[in-house]
């Protein structure tokens, strides 16, 4: 009998030293994405430059390629470049490989996040959007106003087809929907660019 209640007590010490470890680690991570954005503005401001890097504890550290900002659901959070290992929606909000820059014409911008609950849910308040609200994404040393024009799901099979007119710049912004088979899509077109 004692045996078993010494066995309860190691497996309920190691469940909490992994339930401690858990939120750490998000807690770090979501302390590392803050100072990201922070220093994606602070960089901006000081050098208009683009920095790729910079050396930190000899170790080169990835800045951010832009900065996502929709004031409706007080969501702001970076995201890495196309071709960075941390663009993983395991990681952070990412961008998608087929995404064409704002400044170029016909732009489409694809963004997708997880939603749910959990320190990676980053869309999780997504589906809280309705159209005419406005989003902002600050890429390429620019300023880019976009206001929402058209929220619909799809079956979630990895393709999102978005009707659209060729001559506007758009931003796509993806996740799971409520309903698990199906992955909800808000698209934003560009109305302005400071």
């Amino acid at each position: 009998m004692k045996e078993k209640g010494h066995i309860s007590l190691i497996i309920m010490m190691i469940a909490l030293s992994l339930f401690g470890s858990y939120h750490i680690y998000y807690h770090f991570l979501n302390s590392e994405s803050k100072d990201l954005v922070r220093n994606y503005y602070e960089e901006k401001i000081v050098n208009e430059e683009k920095v790729i890097g910079q050396k930190m504890n000899s170790e080169v550290k990835e800045e951010y390629l832009g900065v996502l900002r929709i004031p409706k659901i007080n969501l702001i959070e970076g995201f890495y470049n196309i071709y960075s290992k941390n663009n993983d929606v395991n990681r952070s909000v990412t961008i998608l490989k087929e995404s064409v820059m704002p400044s170029s014409n016909g732009s489409i911008i694809y963004l997708t996040a997880h939603s749910g609950s959990g320190y990676l849910a980053y869309f999780k308040n997504l589906n809280k959007l309705a159209i005419n609200d406005i989003i902002y994404l600050d890429i390429e040393n620019n300023r880019y106003q976009y206001i929402v024009s058209d929220i619909y799901e799809v079956i979630k099979n990895g393709i999102i087809t978005v009707n659209r007119n060729i001559n506007e710049k758009y931003l796509v912004l993806s996740t799971c929907s409520n309903n698990k088979e199906k992955q909800l899509v808000i698209v934003c077109k560009l109305i302005n660019n400071e």
